[in-house]
């Protein structure tokens, strides 16, 4: 429970809040830091200087978007809910998460007070019937999977689900899972090129995040045709889905090439031979199949 009133709502402690401070300019007398001269909280007697906000339960973890500067921070949640809280670059801090009175969009304890700050409800939350120990990560700043950009990754402990957060251009937020695996997603890492990493508590394996595209989706990477029509096409693909080389004369009609292949990586490789004489001008093309 945090204390009897919750540490997110104490001014007295540094618990149950974020904090902002200064490690490499000058410290303050007496202490290893600096604490800011602009911290929300910092003409208040009453309160730390350290303190950026209130109301925080235990988050596991947060990160800045390597972008923005926007920050993400998971919430893990007491009996009944995990969120997702976000406080954009340009916040001059001072937000209360409502911890203990809230529990994601829920009521908690009614007889929790808000001490200081400005409420501020979570992006996002999900309830215990899919997870019970939220695990943020981090947005893709990657260059090598395109349809990841700008989404932010997070998981679950207990679950071991991975799912994608991002804004719309109307300023909605849109969740996905993505995966459900059998981790126990412990934290996430990003390498110096913006790659994703998951981590699992359970035996210690570091997975990286990749999509099943890569930039090259249905994009002719090679290609050749030999006398004898024999006939070799290169091209980006989705891994599980299935491929079909076709062929026309006349760019109208299109009949299957050889057979379907199912896509094991990132780049697939297609070969067929065209039956009969070889004609004078023949079109190819890639057709990925329906499920």
């Amino acid at each position: 429970m945090h204390g009897s009133t919750g540490n997110g709502q104490a001014s007295d402690t540094l618990l149950g809040k974020m904090l902002r401070i200064d490690v490499e300019g000058t410290p303050d007398p007496g202490s290893p830091y600096a604490i800011p001269d602009d911290n929300p909280f910092l003409l208040d007697p009453g309160v730390p200087g350290e303190i950026w906000s209130f109301g925080l339960r235990n988050p596991w973890r947060w990160s800045f978007d390597r972008q923005t500067g926007d920050m993400y921070i998971a919430d893990v949640g007491q009996y009944n809910w995990e969120e997702v809280n976000f406080v954009p670059a340009s916040s001059a801090g001072g937000q209360n998460f409502q911890w203990r009175q809230v529990e994601g969009f829920n009521t908690f304890d009614a007889g929790t007070s808000l001490s200081k700050g400005i409420s501020t409800d979570p992006v996002l939350e999900y309830d215990h019937n899919v997870g019970s120990s939220i695990t943020g990560g981090y947005v893709y700043r990657g260059t090598r999977f395109p349809r990841m950009e700008g989404v932010y990754f997070f998981g679950d402990y207990s679950s071991g689900r991975i799912w994608g957060l991002q804004r719309d251009p109307a300023g909605k937020w849109l969740s996905r899972e993505l995966l459900d695996t059998s981790l126990r997603i412990s934290s996430f890492g990003e390498d110096e090129a913006g790659n994703l990493y998951v981590a699992s508590l359970s035996n210690g394996v570091i997975h990286r995040l990749s999509d099943t595209r890569g930039k090259y989706y249905l994009k002719v990477t090679g290609g050749s045709f030999i006398l004898g029509g024999r006939t070799q096409i290169v091209f980006g693909s989705e891994i599980g889905k299935q491929y079909q080389l076709q062929f026309s004369t006349d760019l109208q009609s299109w009949s299957d090439l050889g057979q379907p292949r199912t896509a094991t990586t990132l780049e697939s490789e297609l070969t067929a031979t065209l039956p009969g004489p070889v004609q004078a001008e023949a079109y190819f093309r890639v057709m990925e199949l329906p499920e």
